[in-house]
């Protein structure tokens, strides 16, 4: 049996939201929230990883049905200060998951949006 892998290397703008920290993905509009950054980063890993693993039990390519965020977190992104840490994102092992799969996922590039 031929194993599929898929990596994906996601940016994610980190941006203050009232008295909360937003973390969105730029490839797909995958947002998650915390009262720091450290909890929105933690917040967003495991909504990812959720994600990922509701799509392979559905037999559904992981988070194919996302578009990628809107413009507006682009354009902050791009203007945003990037962070120094890469956050890996951890797939759980699960049974249900198909064996060819093996996941790769890291918020490659994370920059605090004004």
């Amino acid at each position: 049996m031929t194993r599929k892998t898929l990596d994906f290397k996601l940016s994610v703008l980190l941006v203050r939201e009232g008295d909360l920290w937003v973390a969105q993905c730029l490839q797909y509009d995958i947002a998650a929230q915390g009262k720091t950054i450290t909890e929105a980063k933690h917040a967003f890993c495991r909504t990812v990883s959720g994600q990922v693993c509701v799509d392979l039990r559905h037999h559904v390519e992981p988070l194919s049905g996302f578009l990628p965020a809107p413009r507006v977190y682009w354009e902050r992104f791009m203007s945003g200060e990037r962070l120094a840490d890469r956050q890996p994102i951890y797939i759980p092992p699960d049974t249900s998951m198909p064996p060819a799969f093996m996941i790769h996922a890291m918020a490659d590039d994370l920059r605090i949006g004004a």
